[in-house]
């Protein structure tokens, strides 16, 4: 909760003759200039405008705040497309904002073993169905996302040796994004009856509480889907049997061995958004 702070966050693809509409979640949006932000809550969604000549305002995009990430999604949909600075923000968040925190605590363990102390430390990290799966308009979280995966991969490998465990959850649960969002609102919504709340987030914090545990020992490298009262894993990329020649393959011949390669092979999941 940063309530009594002040935050200014640079969009770098604001342009000069633009402005800034932000809002708290679920409310009107109301000007403000982020330079005088004060964050009166945990999460709080910013919208992004550019007026033209005439006033009339043009939606460029949204990013939410909350006390763990700065800028926990980033939609762009001006005509312009994805660039570079919104390419790179969403990585900064994401994929480097996940390193850097493992990184410092990374460094901790591996001083207390070798200072003879014993250590059971677990990373729980947090991908995306975009991660995994792709998502359409969304090639920068999507990627970021699936790179969260591949370093949960990593730091499993290298950190067992310090007794260290490192996961990474898939959840599907109902925020303050999602809820901005109406038809996403309705969709999750909790029913009315007091029946069980399938989008409820307390329903992942379970899991992450499990993983969080001695419990979990046994387990590290793991991709972890959680929604309602679903958990599964998440299976990646796997190497098939393939075809092997033993020789150099003519350019012409690839695709003939290919078509037989995928009529063995077991379909992706669609990209999110197909």
């Amino acid at each position: 909760m940063w309530s009594d702070e002040f935050f200014h966050l640079d969009l770098p693809w604001w342009s000069s003759s633009g402005s800034l509409v932000v809002g708290e979640a679920g409310s009107v949006p109301a000007p403000t200039s982020l330079s005088d932000l004060k964050l009166r809550d945990c999460e709080l969604v910013i919208t992004v405008f550019d007026h033209d000549k005439l006033g009339k305002p043009t939606f460029l995009g949204c990013a939410v705040l909350d006390g763990h990430d700065v800028v926990s999604k980033i939609m762009l949909k001006h005509n312009r497309g994805e660039g570079e600075a919104d390419w790179d923000a969403v990585m900064a968040v994401h994929l480097k904002g996940h390193f850097c925190l493992a990184s410092h605590a990374v460094q901790y363990w591996r001083h207390q073993v070798k200072a003879g102390n014993s250590v059971s430390g677990r990373l729980v990290n947090t991908t995306s169905g975009a991660g995994l799966q792709g998502s359409v308009g969304q090639s920068n979280y999507a990627a970021a996302k699936a790179g969260i995966a591949a370093l949960t991969l990593n730091q499993a490998a290298e950190l067992g040796r310090y007794g260290v465990t490192a996961n990474a959850i898939c959840p599907v649960a109902r925020t303050g994004m999602t809820t901005a969002v109406p038809e996403m609102a309705t969709r999750m919504a909790a029913p009315e009856d007091g029946g069980f709340d399938h989008f409820a987030p307390e329903n992942v914090s379970s899991v992450v509480a499990w993983l969080c545990s001695s419990l979990s020992d046994h387990v590290s490298g793991r991709i972890i889907e959680a929604e309602g009262g679903r958990i599964a894993i998440a299976d990646g990329w796997r190497s098939t049997k393939g075809v092997d020649r033993g020789a150099r393959w003519a350019p012409q011949d690839v695709g003939l061995a290919f078509d037989t390669l995928l009529e063995d092979e077991v379909p992706a999941q669609k990209v999110w958004g197909t």
